[in-house]
């Protein structure tokens, strides 16, 4: 199985290229993290991965552009718990931050991000994503402790 590609959030494919390079480091994808108040981020961080990062810092950190300055911060939190997704055709969907609605190519519904799952497959369907080391690891049948919407969803919600 591979992670659904998105591109960047807040940068460019170039910008990207760029921070990797200077940074030594692998993008992630964007992912929401923790906040000050420990809530999950409503807006997603362009996450990296560092192998062997700078003494006292960690392998994960987040890029995000505020009031025109780009912020960078500890992203070990984006994946420091498991997350759900929803597979088709060996490609595994995950909304990344709340109201994250995503949608598959064949209809497949997930939404929610970390505060919420929300989708119209059943929990034997979903899958659980961890990430160690920087590489993704997916395992069948993801246990999930929160409602689960089965009906047909809005897609203007």
């Amino acid at each position: 199985m591979k992670l659904e590609n998105r591109g960047p959030y807040w940068f460019t494919d170039k910008g990207i290229e760029q921070i990797e390079r200077i940074k030594d480091a692998k993008y992630m994808g964007y992912w929401c993290g923790r906040t000050m108040k420990n809530e999950w981020g409503e807006k997603p961080l362009d996450v990296f991965y560092q192998a062997e990062p700078r003494e006292g810092h960690p392998h994960y950190f987040g890029l995000v552009i505020r009031e025109d300055k780009v912020l960078i911060t500890n992203a070990e939190s984006c994946f420091s718990q498991p997350m759900v997704g929803i597979v088709e055709k060996d490609t595994v969907y995950v909304s990344r931050f709340r109201h994250d609605y995503v949608t598959t190519p064949n209809g497949k519904i997930i939404d929610g991000g970390r505060d919420y799952v929300r989708s119209d497959q059943p929990q034997e369907n979903f899958v659980t994503v961890n990430v160690k080391d920087g590489e993704f690891i997916f395992e069948k049948k993801a246990k999930v402790d929160v409602e689960q919407d089965n009906e047909e969803m809005d897609p203007e919600l």
